[in-house]
């Protein structure tokens, strides 16, 4: 079955002050960054449970493949009862069902996969003997989890002994990192700054005015041009560049299999790494082609 992905994003945000899942993270949103970064790592279906301010966030991911679902009584509820929302939706429709709050938007793709490569019935990503998100569980765990009547949720699931999680651990202080408040969200931003090596330029950047104004370019390189060469390409450029996103990616020259390279390219940018994809070296002939 397929992999699926539960983000809860219905809270008021009362304690930052401002509409959490549309913050800033570089040129994407706090949201937009969750649902890729899940969707890069595997997951094929998506809820967002949304409540507070959902027009306007359903608005804001409408082109991100996402399904939403609300919480209408987002102000008297916790966070629990969100997520049971979105389990419920995603229930016999997914084998495996990752589950996390919006504002944890930095942990990699890299450990999702772990996760999803791990075979546990539950599992939880652990950096620095903490645990945090996303959260794996399998469609067995769900029901558990929408068929209990006790008090306590997924913890007092394990605190009873019905449920066993297996603790991944990690390098990845993503896991770790929510912006519950606005020191968090500059703590988020400053370990961004830090992975994509733009330092203090880019931090200013985007606490000030929540973009970056670098346009980031690569191009695939001749020996990648396919389809799965230019997936494979475009992962490596984005290790070596410690980057999560391009602003543009070009075919270097029309070589090999060009139409299975700009289908691939055209996939990343649906999911929102590429804002933009060309070509550059093609004479006049092979553009018309």
């Amino acid at each position: 079955m397929e992999i699926g992905a539960v983000i809860v994003a219905a809270g008021m945000s009362s304690r930052m002050g401002d509409f959490k899942p549309m913050l800033s993270i570089g040129e994407i949103s706090v949201a937009q960054r969750v649902v890729a970064t899940l969707r890069q790592a595997g997951a094929e279906r998506v809820v967002v449970v949304t409540g507070y301010n959902a027009d306007e966030l359903e608005r804001h991911l409408a082109r991100s493949g996402a399904v939403f679902v609300r919480n209408e009584n987002y102000r008297t509820t916790e966070m629990f009862d969100s997520a049971l929302i979105g389990l419920k939706y995603m229930s016999g429709k997914c084998g495996r069902i990752l589950f996390t709050p919006v504002d944890v938007p930095l942990f990699t793709a890299a450990t999702v996969r772990r996760l999803l490569d791990s075979g546990a019935e539950l599992a939880c990503p652990v950096c620095n003997g903490q645990r945090g998100h996303p959260i794996l569980m399998s469609a067995s765990v769900v029901q558990k989890l929408l068929s209990d009547s006790g008090e306590g949720g997924l913890k007092g699931l394990l605190r009873a002994g019905q449920l066993e999680v297996v603790s991944l651990d990690t390098d990845d202080p993503g896991v770790l990192m929510d912006a519950d408040t606005p020191q968090d969200y500059k703590r988020l931003l400053e370990y961004q700054a830090r992975l994509l090596g733009h330092g203090n330029l880019r931090l200013d950047l985007q606490l000030n005015i929540g973009m970056e104004e670098l346009f980031l370019t690569t191009k695939l390189w001749i020996s990648d041009t396919s389809y799965e060469g230019a997936k494979r390409g475009f992962e490596s450029s984005m290790e070596r560049l410690g980057l999560d996103y391009l602003d543009l990616y070009l075919i270097h020259q029309p070589l090999n299999d060009y139409y299975g390279a700009w289908r691939a390219m055209t996939e990343l940018c649906r999911e929102g790494r590429i804002r933009a994809i060309g070509v550059c070296s093609f004479y006049p002939d092979r553009l018309a082609d």
